[in-house]
């Protein structure tokens, strides 16, 4: 592919995330994108085979941004526990930064939301091979102690998800730290090495 191509790609990608931003997935069209990057929508569909695959692509690129703050968080300490409670406060953090950026989260998250799930179960084994590596750091200091880290980083990531709407949409950034902070209390009292 060549830079005039790359560039066009980047300019439907651009305009479709400031569409996508304000108006919602399901209330953003092939038609407004096409017209948001000054192209005829038969340009788009050369590119991209649907609006949906133009919306995977803004999002997947979103959600690279969050992994790399996330890993940058979890680097910033070299204890397990530190690590995790700063891994949960960070990605609370950001998707609440998400949610308020995106006007149509809260609506498009129930709506679109098998949509949503497609997204979700292509970064859930990331997100779970993270977790694990902490988990296994903790078991290896000497700061954790259980049978089958995997298998707890799969229940804190199913954790996770369920708290993940309440904390975009709902909760005021002031208050996530308490509630992260509750959350790993009661995580860490079954792990803890006593």
């Amino acid at each position: 592919m060549n830079n005039g191509n790359d560039e066009l790609k980047e300019r439907i990608l651009e305009a479709a995330g400031k569409l996508i931003s304000k108006y919602g997935i399901s209330k953003t069209t092939m038609n407004d994108i096409a017209r948001a990057c000054g192209k005829g929508k038969s340009t788009l569909y050369h590119y991209y085979g649907s609006k949906e695959e133009i919306a995977l692509e803004v999002i997947n690129r979103e959600v690279v941004k969050l992994f790399s703050k996330m890993r940058s968080a979890i680097a910033s300490t070299d204890d397990p526990k530190e690590q995790l409670r700063v891994y949960v406060l960070t990605r609370v953090k950001l998707l609440k930064e998400v949610a308020d950026f995106y006007e149509s989260f809260r609506e498009d998250y129930f709506r679109e939301f098998g949509f949503v799930e497609k997204i979700r179960k292509r970064y859930d084994d990331e997100e779970k091979r993270i977790i694990t590596g902490i988990l296994k750091a903790g078991i290896d200091k000497g700061a954790f102690t259980m049978e089958n880290p995997e298998d707890v980083a799969n229940a804190f990531v199913i954790a996770l998800k369920g708290f993940e709407y309440k904390w975009a949409t709902d909760i005021k950034q002031r208050d996530i730290f308490r509630h992260v902070n509750s959350l790993m209390d009661v995580f860490f009292k079954g792990i803890e090495k006593r």
